[in-house]
């Protein structure tokens, strides 16, 4: 008899980026570098799924260049002008789904926190509402809350030392997302 192992749930993340597209890109790059959470027949999959509206307005595109291509809402429908707005939404939620064949209680559950760590270190994890369950066992664990947040490293335009800003570029960690954003030079 097999032993299975799963896990199901959703996962709201904040992923950095300056356009919609940019915010999907770097999303989708971490997902791909993170460890895999593996069964013998079938990995966990992850389904990515953008909050619907916008969190975000800004009056020029990733350039900061008032453009054309800038929507406005106009007697009810979308029109493009040069006073547009970019709008983006910065939420995104990850929905979670495993089902693990051949894999022990340990195992899998250090599998699986070992992805949930790299991805908060990677993308601001805001909400996590998830249920592992073996076969094996008798109860489910749920793994919940907000506290995943302390895990986040800050991009170099965020970081601050003893109440003061370090400038970019200088000996720290960065945030491994930093080289996937576009150059704005």
């Amino acid at each position: 008899m097999s032993c299975w192992s799963y896990i199901t749930g959703w996962i709201r993340v904040q992923p950095m980026g300056r356009t919609q597209e940019e915010k999907e890109y770097i999303l989708k790059t971490v997902l791909n570098h993170l460890p895999v959470v593996q069964g013998s027949e079938e990995d966990m999959y992850v389904h990515i799924i953008k909050a619907g509206g916008h969190s975000i307005s800004c009056s020029g595109d990733e350039y900061g260049d008032r453009t054309n291509n800038l929507k406005e809402q106009g007697c009810g429908e979308p029109y493009r002008s040069r006073n547009g707005w970019l709008r983006v939404q910065d939420t995104y939620f990850l929905f979670i789904e495993g089902h693990l064949r051949d894999t022990y209680h340990p195992d899998a559950y250090e599998q699986f926190i070992k992805w949930l760590t790299r991805l908060a270190k990677r993308v601001s994890v805001e909400e996590v509402d998830l249920i592992y369950s073996n076969s094996w066992l008798d109860k489910s664990i749920r793994i919940e809350g907000e506290n995943f947040l302390p895990l986040y490293e800050n991009p170099s335009w965020c970081k601050w030392e003893e109440d003061k800003y370090i400038a970019p570029y200088q000996d720290y960690d960065w945030n491994w997302c930093e080289h996937l954003m576009w150059s704005d030079e």
